[in-house]
């Protein structure tokens, strides 16, 4: 990765391409700075410039994950040939395929869930906030057209 002619995002967002990738391939525990530094081909103290440590790059990650996750249930919410029930079945069944999808492929990024789910609970609550909001989009358009009959949504 030459970082010349590169905005400040763009640089970022290879970090996090070469940490996801190297944090799926040998876990997050294991993986150093220097060596996602080293797929970025860039100095560790460059690498610095960009993220305070791998605890940042293991949220920054989760934050991608998380929005990529909500942009696909986004979609399925504004599918318009779908009723509420069909909706609901489509919003959980996809959402199950994208963990499948991320996980079968490499297990070892359960450690960074665990890491997450330990060291930064504010972002697993505020993306579970966010599941929830969806969710309840579903189940009041399912009340709305009499499909569902849920008093508190």
């Amino acid at each position: 990765m030459k970082t010349l002619d590169k905005t400040t995002d763009e640089i970022k967002n290879e970090i996090l391409d070469a940490a996801f990738a190297r944090f799926g391939q040998y876990g997050f525990g294991k993986t150093t700075m220097a060596e996602i530094a080293r797929d970025c081909d860039m100095s560790a103290g460059n690498l610095y410039r960009y993220y305070e440590n791998k605890a940042e790059i293991g949220a920054g990650c989760s934050l991608r994950c998380f929005a990529e996750k909500e942009k696909l249930q986004r979609e399925v919410l504004r599918r318009p040939d779908l009723s509420a029930a069909k909706r609901l079945e489509v919003f959980v069944l996809e959402t199950l395929h994208y963990i499948f999808g991320q996980f079968s492929q490499q297990p070892r990024l359960f450690e960074l869930v665990g890491f997450i789910s330990e060291e930064r609970m504010d972002l697993v609550e505020a993306h579970m906030k966010m599941q929830c909001s969806l969710l309840a989009e579903i189940l009041a358009e399912g009340n709305k057209t009499g499909e569902f009959d849920i008093p508190d949504v």
